[in-house]
């Protein structure tokens, strides 16, 4: 039989995604072609379907490269016949907002979009994910409700991965600002769904930060214990990225592995039995998990 399949499986996925998503839409349909059809010859040659490694590693990165192709269609090109018009958009802050250059960005969940000029091909979707920025702050926290009217964009394009494929695996496909000077509403949200409580923890641990610490340190306590990057004076992320350490600054497996392991030495130190100690530190790490706004690198690592 074979050992560790679902490992198998899983770096396969993560390689092909990668691969996909570094060389483009373009290139993913003829690794997809390319992959499958190493799984048929590999299911023909009978000593690499007995040992099922090579089968399975190419059968996994066809679907890799299908669902790419499927995320691409669905979801990315309908949101960018968006570029470069302007449209009345509502929807609710999904994320915490944050300041950087001297602009507030705002990550919205569209209900309704609008566009001020009607274009002819694709239906116009609705509920999309687009982070808008603004030069004054808005008395919008999250869930609560915005509607403005915006101008769409593009993230910066260019080879291998880019601000658009970064942005890409947040959901978001266009970027957009806010005509402050139209009419722009703020009002309540409406829901309370568990994420909510995810973020107002995140945003009250990082006031705590800056509460107590300097705020360069509170930025760079921030970076470490939570991935909040924004806060971070850019020569000190210059420095961690010449240094080769800029990994420390994007919660992944190591924080996870330290905060699993806390977890379970304080439940076994409660006498509490195995099992249930190990059930309570997945419902920890799921929670931290939300916590840390579910990016890809920590989901991948709980």
């Amino acid at each position: 039989a074979m050992r560790r399949p679902l490992a198998l499986v899983g770096f396969t996925y993560l390689l092909a995604l990668a691969a996909a998503a570094y060389f483009g839409e373009g290139a993913a349909a003829l690794f997809a072609v390319a992959s499958f059809a190493l799984f048929c010859v590999s299911m023909c040659y009978r000593p690499a379907r007995r040992a099922k490694y090579f089968p399975a590693a190419f059968l996994t990165a066809t679907v890799a490269f299908v669902s790419f192709g499927v995320a691409v269609q669905t979801q990315a090109k309908p949101v960018r016949q968006l570029e470069g018009s302007d449209a009345l958009i509502s929807g609710v802050v999904c994320e915490l907002p944050y300041k950087e250059y001297n602009r507030y960005y705002y990550t919205i969940e569209t209900d309704a979009v609008t566009p001020a000029e009607a274009s002819p091909g694709m239906p116009v979707p609705q509920k999309i994910r687009v982070r808008v920025s603004t030069t004054h702050a808005l008395t919008a926290g999250v869930y609560d409700r915005v509607a403005g009217k915006v101008r769409f964009y593009a993230p910066s394009d260019g080879q291998g991965f880019s601000s658009r494929t970064y942005y890409a695996s947040k959901g978001i496909h266009q970027l957009a600002f806010l005509y402050e000077y139209e009419d722009v509403s703020v009002s309540p949200g409406e829901s309370r769904p568990f994420y909510y409580y995810a973020l107002k923890t995140r945003e009250r641990m990082l006031s705590a930060l800056r509460t107590h610490l300097p705020p360069g340190q509170a930025a760079l306590a921030g970076g470490i214990f939570l991935g909040e990057r924004h806060a971070i004076d850019s020569a000190v992320q210059d420095a961690f990225r010449d240094s080769g350490v800029s990994h420390l600054l994007a919660v992944s497996g190591l924080h996870l592995t330290l905060l699993a392991w806390m977890f379970l030495k304080l439940l076994k130190f409660l006498k509490l039995p195995k099992r249930l100690a190990g059930g309570l530190c997945c419902v920890g790490i799921l929670a931290f998990m939300a916590v840390t706004g579910f990016t890809p690198s920590i989901v991948r690592a709980g």
